[in-house]
């Protein structure tokens, strides 16, 4: 089975959790899109349970009693406690879906927005261990407007696809599996760089990867779109003023039909500084050593 994992903050850390929880509305909508024949579903850790509706079939909440990262909102806590946070949560996670028997983990960001044929090019494809996500769209859901990127793997947090059961040998986790497990109980029983570095952060996988010579490739389509200006991101990025306006037709290859569009056409200044900065995306991608301890 195929599995898609997300943790959410701590409400306390949160500067308006109901903005949290409506991006998380979005991605759930997004996940269960997935035009497939085979079984997937989607994980989200939290800290409690979220007052919101969802496919039982395919969504699932863990939550656990972790102790919120610090009493920052949003961008103001340390980075350092982001990556114990949502590393450990993950962990928790991975653990947790043991007793489904699941195949290929999808880590994912809980604002962003995945292609509708993710579950179903993975899952045929089954001899590749290891997934990342090159291209797609950047949106400025503010602007309501979207650039293409190359070398998404470098900004966002949902991209990499993995092998179960060699992802968690790769992070050493040698815990207890399909239980709920405490916060210490997790970290005693996973090493620093997977908990920091691989379920943490996403900056130094790629070159992780490819040093080691483990086979990862990249997705041939779009795969997803890296969702900025939303209020609750902790980078605080915005995406900038270029881009276009997302229309309903991508908006339907990720699966999103609830939101609204600007309704207009792209104006041809627009779409020039939209090419201009997918053409700087994709050279810098380009020139972008793969096998760098940073990507």
């Amino acid at each position: 089975m195929f599995f898609f994992i997300t943790s959410i903050r701590h409400p306390n850390n949160a500067k308006n959790y109901r903005v949290i929880l409506d991006l998380l509305q979005l991605t759930i909508s997004s996940v269960c899109s997935q035009k497939t024949q085979f079984k997937f579903k989607f994980l989200i850790v939290c800290n409690e349970m979220p007052n919101i509706k969802v496919d039982e079939s395919i969504v699932e909440f863990l939550v656990v009693d972790f102790p919120q990262p610090g009493d920052g909102k949003s961008i103001e806590l340390a980075f350092e406690s982001v990556l114990k946070d949502k590393g450990s949560k993950l962990a928790a996670g991975l653990a947790w879906i043991n007793q489904y028997n699941p195949s290929k983990v999808f880590i994912i960001d809980a604002d962003d927005w995945v292609n509708s044929n993710i579950v179903e090019y993975v899952s045929v494809n089954s001899d590749t261990s290891f997934w990342y996500v090159d291209t797609g769209y950047l949106i400025n859901l503010a602007a309501k407007k979207s650039t293409q990127k190359h070398g998404l793997c470098r900004y966002c947090g949902s991209t990499y696809i993995y092998d179960y059961k060699k992802l968690l040998d790769i992070i050493e986790y040698k815990g207890k599996l399909g239980e709920v497990l405490s916060q210490i109980e997790i970290i005693e029983n996973i090493n620093d760089f997977g908990m920091n570095y691989i379920l943490g952060d996403h900056r130094r996988q790629l070159g992780y990867f490819n040093k080691l010579n483990k086979k990862i490739a990249p997705l041939p389509f779009k795969a997803i779109c890296w969702v900025l200006d939303t209020g609750e991101n902790h980078s605080g990025k915005t995406g900038g003023t270029q881009g276009v306006p997302v229309t309903s037709t991508m908006l339907k290859q990720f699966g999103i039909n609830s939101l609204e569009t600007l309704k207009r056409r792209a104006k041809l200044s627009e779409r020039l500084k939209e090419i201009f900065a997918k053409t700087i995306s994709y050279i810098g991608w380009a020139k972008t050593d793969k096998t760098a301890d940073k990507v």
